[in-house]
């Protein structure tokens, strides 16, 4: 599906947001069907489901937001500091640094998200 994406947007680059609102409901909607499902003959599921749900959607605004404000500012920090070092690595610079940034602020929210789920 993945290929599809990035297929389309070498033609299409226009339709490149459309695509990607819809693997992201996609994604939430197979994610919840899950919860659903892990819950179905359970004591008190309704209550469950809703938690568990809320949780999923408290996990991905932080995810989004953190990682929005984040790794910008990472990137265009780093991206200015190489570029006044060394011409032309800016950008490569602000690349790695966002990337990294990314799989910390996933790992922080991972760990948040871990510990709200036991309670």
């Amino acid at each position: 599906m993945l290929f599809t994406l990035f297929g389309v947007g070498l033609f299409v680059p226009s339709i490149l947001p459309a695509l990607g609102v819809i693997f992201f409901l996609f994604t939430l909607s197979t994610a919840i069907a899950f919860i659903i499902e892990k819950h179905k003959r359970q004591e008190h599921a309704r209550r469950r489901i809703a938690m568990d749900i809320s949780i999923l959607a408290t996990t991905l605004l932080l995810a989004v937001l953190l990682g929005g404000m984040v790794c910008q500012s990472a990137a265009n920090i780093a991206g200015a500091y190489v570029e006044v070092r060394w011409q032309g690595l800016g950008m490569a610079a602000g690349f790695i640094a966002a990337i990294l940034v990314s799989f910390a602020v996933g790992y922080a929210v991972n760990r948040a998200a871990g510990k709200l789920s036991r309670e």
